[in-house]
């Protein structure tokens, strides 16, 4: 029996034995981990108790860890450095630890609050402190339905049930795709109860007032139909959506068992707010009138968050809802940014409420981000972040959409007020306008007008011209057609705006008017009416006919001008080609005109030209089309005229023409004309190369003697050859700006004697397809048709250029003769441009001496006097061209200061044998040298020539005897000295030379 005790006894002791080494290894294996166990008695009675210092927490990347393995860890563990858990997003199993004791003498109820409801899987596991058993294992998470939660919270709360003095340990698995975050509370379960109690309270509050606000705005939509409120609406109620997904409040109520819509709700409602709050924004900003490019960028992000909302229900959660995080920055900051940007930038009194609220939004929500992601800590703050920046919205911009109906109403009763005033202004301008107002019925039948309309159409009252001229046909417009030109176009457009017609005064007389006036239907009756205006137009119209009938003739002669009469020239063109018929075309050029102009003023040439018109004229038929295209040229195109018959007429012309006398003051002169005929058939061309032709034919005339009929023919050879100078001057254009010219120099030999340094005279050639043109090719041209004076230029600019490049030739320089043509001496600009080149290129003037031909002397006397004048006073020379062979007298040379006469070929080339031109050239060298000018004899050609000139005292000679031409300067490709060009003439300077005086 003592044994069996003492059996009993050791076996028992044995078993304490072995119970307190297990024991002592459990709380050894616990003691190695951070956490202590937290006591009830902390527990406050109307407090929760936040268990983040008490715990530790750590991820499992495997997901392979069990409770039990979690339980006995002792490695790899943190501890929390705030009171609440928050990871951010994370995908790894999070596994929390933490120890619990009872440490009262009786049972204790606590409850577990996870103050978050978005977390998807949450597994909670009660192991007794001595014996390491489960004693609760509780499930619960977003991804069930509602009703298996252990408590019905929002959150999640798990009941604990503590034994009397008992330790214990919880192990908590968390897996989610929102944020990690678990701030976990111990309550007891009255503490609990009041605290919920309380937010349940003031989520309520804030959701029924921005509820509230939602449907009044609402309701303002469907009253006013502004967009705007109905953006405002929408996106108060999308985030009373988010707002009940965040707190669980949803789930609860609205669909506890689908935890499939639960998880994605919050990204939908998110994005249909977000959408609806950047539709808002460009509606009450009002960016589709103010900033296009803004507006263009909010409906960019609200198509961003439309479209994110949809992606919710195929993408998964974390990136949805990272997704929105970011819209919901995006939105809030360029919502804010705008409205700064036109309170402060533009002055919108709309937008400082847009400001001031989400001044406040957006720190609240950038606030909520950063502690969604762990970059501030998890505070009451934080967690009620976006309620404080929905609140502040709210209210201010409901302020603001007050605000502006208040100032909406303020203006639609000054509207109002406006509208009578305007409308008591109408009736005095009805009354006292000096418009003709009307309304006409259907019928015609004046139903109102005013005193102005019965003054228009001489009425004595408003009462005879509506009783007495009822019927308004009879009065506008006045013709029948134009009435139902009227009708068609109200009938079409229902109304007319500045519709011009003739209408009839009540005495019968026709005058224009301006009709305004709109279709509309009488309230009563419903009928259409015609209510309008009219502004009589009579001045204005004939002030129209007078600047048409400017625009389109010569306002000295009353004939058409030049672009009237080419428009007609074309409509005949264009009717050849129809009818096959012949008409032509007389250009005429008065000759000798200017001799009038210059002798007698501008007074007598304008005189002259009427009493020419007025001759043209009477050879005209109504047919016929007279024009004066400018100066002292006139043309007619002669209707259904065949060649010969316009070629009689055109000699008739001219034969009165010549018969006629100009009487002026004292003068009596002469005149004649150089016409040009040409036939105007389908064959003829454009009109351009018509007038050309025309042009071609007139200079013809000109050319061989004036006073002449020049029928233009396709088998002429000086038409042909005209024309080829009209082609050429093309060329020598570009010849000008391609430097295309060459310049060759001649030299100048004393006759007795010797010269110190060179003396030469500058020749101009003209480079083409590779060959060396003559002067005689292209001068005559140039001299034509008006591009001298532009080779003149090129000759100077590009001689003095070459001079100051090539210094040592400039040393040597003893005179080099410059030809100016008779344009260039007449052309008031060119001094000017002389004066510049010898200052650009600093050329010593007393080494240039400018040649000008007797016949361009003489020819502007005038113009020819000033420019030696202002040259010889910089130190040039001058030099008489060509003299003998114009106008030879020696009268000239006493008003033309000039330093050296040169005597025309014509009396060089027979000097030997005829006595005649020894006499002529014997008595101008007398005389010039008599005046103190030098004499230069020109196409010197042979050694009998030179000593006949050396026995009659001639200074100088120049002629092929002397020198060839040799090229002088080339500016593709300078030289200053080069071989003799050869020539197959036997003329001395013959192929060189033109009637321009250049060589």
């Amino acid at each position: 029996m003592m044994y069996l005790r003492a059996l009993l006894y050791c076996s028992r002791a044995t078993s304490r034995v072995l119970g307190f080494v297990t024991a002592l290894c459990f709380t050894l294996s616990f003691a190695a981990s951070a956490e202590d166990a937290v006591p009830l008695s902390l527990l406050p009675d109307y407090a929760g108790l936040a268990l983040g210092p008490h715990l530790v927490y750590q991820t499992d990347q495997d997901r392979a860890l069990t409770a039990a393995d979690v339980r006995d860890l002792d490695e790899g563990w943190t501890r929390l450095a705030g009171d609440n858990l928050n990871l951010g997003f994370n995908k790894e199993v999070l596994w929390v630890r933490f120890k619990l004791k009872n440490d009262s003498a009786q049972l204790r109820s606590v409850y577990l609050d996870i103050n978050y409801p978005l977390l998807d899987d949450i597994r909670l596991t009660l192991f007794d402190g001595l014996t390491g058993e489960p004693v609760q294992v509780i499930k619960a998470g977003d991804e069930l339905p509602f009703a298996e939660r252990p408590i019905h919270f929002p959150n999640f709360v798990f009941p604990l049930t503590l034994k009397a003095a008992t330790d214990y340990v919880a192990v908590m698995r968390i897996q989610t795709t929102s944020a990690m975050q678990a701030p976990l509370t111990l309550w007891t379960p009255e503490a609990l109860a009041t605290e919920k109690y309380g937010e349940g309270e003031l989520f309520g509050a804030i959701i029924g007032m921005i509820s509230i606000m939602a449907l009044y705005n609402l309701f303002l939509w469907l009253s006013i139909r502004e967009s705007g409120y109905f953006y405002y609406s929408l996106c108060l109620l999308g985030y009373i959506g988010v707002e009940a997904s965040l707190t669980g409040i949803a789930f609860k109520h609205v669909w506890p068992d689908s935890p499939q819509w639960a998880q994605i709700s919050v990204v939908v409602s998110a994005g249909i707010a977000l959408f609806a709050l950047a539709m808002f924004t460009q509606c009450f900003l009002k960016l589709s009138e103010r900033s296009v490019g803004l507006a263009r960028l909010f409906h960019m992000e609200a198509a961003i968050c439309l479209a994110l909302a949809g992606l919710a229900f195929v993408a998964p959660y974390q990136m949805t809802i990272q997704l929105t995080l970011v819209m919901v920055a995006l939105v809030s900051l360029s919502t804010y940014a705008t409205g700064l940007y036109f309170w402060v930038g533009r002055r919108i009194t709309d937008a400082r409420y847009l400001v001031i609220a989400f001044t406040l939004f957006t720190v609240f929500a950038v606030y909520l981000i950063l502690s969604k992601y762990t970059l501030v800590p998890r505070t009451w703050l934080a967690e009620y972040a976006i309620h404080f920046g929905a609140i502040s919205v709210v209210a201010l911009l409901s302020f603001a959409l007050a605000d502006r109906i208040n100032r909406e109403k303020v203006a639609r009763e000054q509207a109002q007020k406006n509208a009578i005033a305007n409308l008591e202004r109408y009736r005095v301008i009805h009354d006292e306008s000096m418009e003709g107002r009307f309304q006409i019925d259907s019928k015609g039948r004046f139903l109102s007008a005013n005193p102005a309309l019965a003054r228009i159409f001489g009425s004595q009252s408003v009462e005879e011209l509506v009783v007495h001229h009822a019927d308004s046909r009879t009065l506008m417009p006045a013709r029948r057609e134009v009435l139902h030109e009227t009708m068609d176009l109200l009938t079409r457009f229902g109304k007319l705006d500045g519709f011009e017609a003739e209408c009839r005064r009540v005495d019968g007389s026709l005058f224009w008017v301006a009709v305004y006036g709109r279709v509309i239907h009488d309230p009563l009756t419903k009928l259409p009416l015609l209510e309008g205006s009219l502004v009589d137009i009579t001045d204005r119209k004939a002030g129209e006919h007078k600047l048409n009938y400017l625009a389109t003739h010569d306002t000295l002669t009353g004939l058409l001008n030049r672009l009237e009469f080419e428009k007609r020239l074309e409509s005949a063109i264009q009717n050849t080609n129809r009818v096959d018929d012949s008409h032509a075309l007389l250009l005429m050029d008065l000759d000798q005109f200017k001799i009038v102009n210059d002798t007698c003023g501008h007074g007598a040439g304008d005189q002259l030209l009427k009493q020419i018109a007025l001759l043209f004229q009477r050879h005209t038929r109504a047919t016929d089309h007279l024009a004066r295209l400018g100066g002292d040229e006139f043309a007619i195109l002669l209707h259904d005229s065949p060649l010969d018959e316009a070629a009689e007429k055109a000699q008739r012309l001219r034969q009165d023409i010549a018969d006629h006398r100009f009487n002026w003051e004292d003068k009596i002169f002469n005149i004649g004309i150089s016409i040009g005929v040409v036939a105007v058939t389908k064959d003829a061309g454009t009109v351009g190369e018509l007038m050309s032709l025309a042009d071609t034919a007139c200079y013809a005339a000109k050319d061989s003697g004036r006073n002449r009929v020049f029928v233009h023919d396709t088998e002429s050879g000086e038409i042909v050859r005209r024309q080829n100078e009209m082609e050429l001057v093309a060329v020598i254009r570009e010849a000008i700006a391609n430097d295309d010219l060459i310049l060759y120099h001649q030299n100048i030999a004393a006759v007795n004697g010797t010269i110190k340094g060179d003396r030469y005279e500058l020749l101009v050639r003209m480079r083409r397809n590779g060959e060396i043109l003559p002067p005689g090719a292209f001068l005559p041209a140039a001299e034509r048709y008006n591009m001298i004076v532009e080779l003149d230029r090129w000759v100077i600019e590009t001689y003095f250029r070459w001079l100051s490049e090539n210094p040592d030739r400039l040393d040597r320089l003893a005179q080099a003769n410059i030809n100016l043509s008779g344009q260039s001496v007449g052309n008031t600009e060119l001094t000017a441009f002389i004066l510049s080149a010898f200052r650009r290129y600093n050329i010593p003037p007393h080494k240039i001496c400018f040649e000008i031909t007797e016949s361009a002397a003489v020819a502007s006397i005038n113009e020819t006097q000033s420019l030696i004048a202002t040259l010889r006073e910089l130190g040039c020379r001058f030099a008489l061209d060509d003299f003998g062979s114009g106008f030879a007298s020696y009268g000239y040379l006493k008003s033309l200061p000039v330093t050296c006469l040169k005597i025309d070929g014509c009396f060089i080339r027979d000097l030997r044998t005829d006595p005649v031109d020894q006499e002529m050239v014997s008595s101008m060298t007398r005389v010039a040298h008599a005046m103190g000018i030098e004499v230069v004899a020109e196409y010197v050609e042979t050694a009998g020539i030179m000593a006949m000139l050396d026995d009659l005292n001639v200074d100088y000679a120049q002629g092929w005897h002397i020198h060839k031409p040799e090229l002088l300067v080339d500016r593709h490709a300078i030289v200053s000295d080069a071989a003799p060009v050869s020539s197959t003439s036997t003329a001395s300077t013959g192929p060189w030379r033109s009637s321009s005086g250049f060589r």
